[in-house]
């Protein structure tokens, strides 16, 4: 019967991803008018074909891009159109001159914060829009103003290893910044999960749908190839009561069943109700409202637990590969070992090798540090594309409130991952309120960044670069030998700074700021004593000791401070 619903629900012919090994640069096939011309987007060329205007600067998510060139005389030619063809899908760019009005149809691109600064003498920061487009023809209308546009085209296609950041909260300033620092950490993949994006009802929502479509287009504004959403599925909302077996679980035998789940992520993907431009679909088994692999929840008689898995994976994919979408089987299950043999029999059973196996680094339940690394990492055929999920934030180490230092543990825990067949990786960087980009955790973004670009990086020249550049000259090493301290509950601990006190201060610091935090993080340590001491849960040493290691360890920054600012 199991192979009867496959093959009822066969796959139609795979949309494949276009994921080439090429240098991610777009090749424009073609452009017109004549006045038009290509070149690679640098500092110090022309943007005009027929001036001498130069690119000054160009910010980060733009570098590597194709530069069209248009003449700065067809400014005001109501005839102009520029047209190109491209072989990739791409993220294209207009650079406009923001001393004239911009044209009616730049206002459904996206209008970014980036600026390309042109002209040596007195630089004017043009403006930059962005818009998506597939591989084909772009069009572009008429500028109708004093000043013409230019263009830049940047390759979508996925990189490869992934480097990625899970976001979790629902925080919408919160979330339109943090992406637009992602170019910063040479991050190439993103996901959307848990507050915003738990499962496939929340797309249903107007505005939650309105939402995760503006991170998506912003994502890939800034330079970003691949964004995919969290599912944590089967979900029961909305299951129409004669999908359910007599004793209310969900009937698996009944084939109407899995056309009923396919649609729902059809309806996820489609233009107008959905959220078409997200790039993929992380499918979780964990957390759940219904669990397939779970008899009590899912009724599947005369099939095992793995296949009901498979089944799932097959249906979910199909609807992914009919809008050419990527497909992430995310295995964790906490301490079920059981389970997680079931999620892995599942995914050998489905066979489809297109489909991304995401593996916590560790096993265990949730993020304990010291826990060794998750037993699936590398045990799946070499066919397999494989994603390590790490928790930066620390959610059971902190919630991002106190200090962790986790350079030398990244390193050590992608290095085992890299070596049986990692193809890269994505971070929780928030939770909730909890948000690593606005406390001094924010070392542990750049040291994934540094160790997915070079894995045999030493962690103490990566802890001082970065101690470098956010604390006085004076004081950065003495703070990065703190954070290298083997005594420390883990990797280093100061708790120098608060999420209070540090998110409104721009980097690097002065002395006398970094003095003004510390004071705060005294404080807050002292009225936070009582707490402290009862904190014997979250893998760090008994609270009293934590607290007179951290206290120590804030005195000892501020005597440096203090010594410092009296010469």
């Amino acid at each position: 019967m199991f192979s009867k619903i496959l093959l009822r629900l066969a796959i139609p012919a795979a949309i494949a991803l276009i994921a080439t090994s090429h240098a991610y640069c777009v090749n424009i096939i073609s452009v017109s008018p004549r006045s038009c011309e290509t070149a690679k987007l640098s500092k110090g060329i022309n943007c005009y074909t027929d001036s001498h205007q130069t690119i000054q600067s160009v910010p980060i998510a733009l570098k590597g891009g194709k530069l069209i060139k248009t003449s700065a005389a067809d400014a005001t030619d109501t005839m102009f159109r520029l047209t190109f063809s491209i072989d990739v899908r791409s993220e294209v760019y207009v650079c406009y001159d923001p001393r004239v009005s911009a044209p009616s149809w730049l206002s459904t691109w996206v209008a970014t914060d980036m600026t390309v600064s042109v002209g040596s003498k007195s630089p004017v920061e043009y403006k930059v829009y962005a818009k998506r487009y597939q591989p084909g023809t772009v069009r572009l209308p008429a500028n109708q103003a004093e000043a013409m546009y230019f263009v830049v085209v940047k390759d979508l296609t996925p990189r490869f290893p992934h480097n990625g950041w899970v976001l979790l909260t629902y925080d919408m300033p919160y979330l339109r910044e943090i992406i637009k620092k992602a170019p910063e950490y040479d991050v190439n993949h993103i996901q959307i999960s848990h507050d915003i994006m738990m499962n496939t009802y929340c797309t249903t929502i107007r505005s939650q749908r309105q939402d995760i479509n503006e991170l998506i287009d912003l994502a890939h504004a800034y330079g970003v190839p691949e964004v995919t959403l969290w599912s944590h599925e089967v979900c029961t909302w909305g299951i129409p009561p004669d999908l359910l077996a007599p004793d209310g679980r969900s009937d698996g035998n009944n084939p109407a069943l899995w056309e009923w789940i396919k649609q729902r992520y059809i309806e996820m993907l489609t233009p107008g109700v959905g959220c078409p431009e997200a790039d993929g679909i992380v499918l979780t088994f964990s957390e759940v409202s219904n669990n397939v692999y779970k008899r009590g929840q899912f009724k599947h008689d005369g099939f095992t637990e793995a296949e009901s898995v498979a089944m799932t994976l097959n249906t979910v994919q199909q609807a992914c590969k009919m809008f050419g979408k990527s497909l992430y089987a995310r295995t964790w299950v906490g301490f079920d070992k059981w389970a997680e043999e079931v999620i892995r029999d599942g995914i050998l059973i489905n066979g489809d090798t297109d489909i991304w196996i995401m593996n916590k680094n560790i096993g265990g339940i949730d993020w304990p540090i010291m826990d060794s690394h998750m037993a699936m990492i590398g045990t799946l055929p070499p066919q397999y594309k494989e994603l390590i999920e790490f928790d930066i934030n620390g959610e059971y180490i902190g919630k991002g409130r106190s200090t962790f230092v986790l350079t030398q543990y990244l390193k050590d825990h992608w290095n085992y991952a890299l070596e049986r067949g990692a193809d890269g990786a994505v971070s929780r960087i928030d939770r909730k309120t909890d948000m690593n980009y606005y406390t001094s955790n924010r070392i542990n973004l750049y040291s994934m960044k540094e160790v997915m670009a070079n894995p045999s990086v030493d962690a103490r020249a990566v802890n001082l670069e970065w101690c470098r550049q956010q604390f006085p000259v004076e004081i950065a090493e003495d703070i990065a030998d703190h954070y290298d301290d083997p005594d420390s509950p883990w990797q280093g601990d100061t708790r120098y700074m608060t999420w209070e006190a540090y998110r409104p201060t721009d980097c690097p610091l002065t002395t006398e700021q970094a003095l003004d935090i510390a004071y705060k993080a005294l404080k807050r340590l002292e009225r936070h004593k009582a707490v402290l001491e009862q904190q014997t849960t979250l893998n760090t040493r008994e609270g009293i000791n934590d607290y007179i290691t951290l206290t120590s360890g804030i005195n000892t920054a501020i005597a440096k401070l203090l010594e410092a600012a009296s010469k």
